[in-house]
């Protein structure tokens, strides 16, 4: 049994983690994201950043802890 995952657009992402979108972008170019588990869809300049939603739950609930 497979279930289809939600992918999450960067504005998603961002919105999600509550911060702005422009500063998320500029952190993944500086490479500064650490192990978020986002990535890049499509090649060249039509590529896009995306993320699970699951993974993205995951990562937020285990970072709790960090904090």
């Amino acid at each position: 049994m497979t279930s289809q995952q939600r992918l999450l657009t960067l504005r998603q992402v961002a919105t999600r983690l509550n911060i702005k979108y422009d500063s998320l972008r500029k952190r993944i170019q500086r490479k500064q994201i650490g192990s978020l588990p986002i990535f890049r869809t499509g090649e060249g300049p039509s590529a896009h950043w995306a993320c699970y939603e699951d993974d993205l739950e995951a990562w937020i609930s285990a970072r709790k802890g960090v904090a």
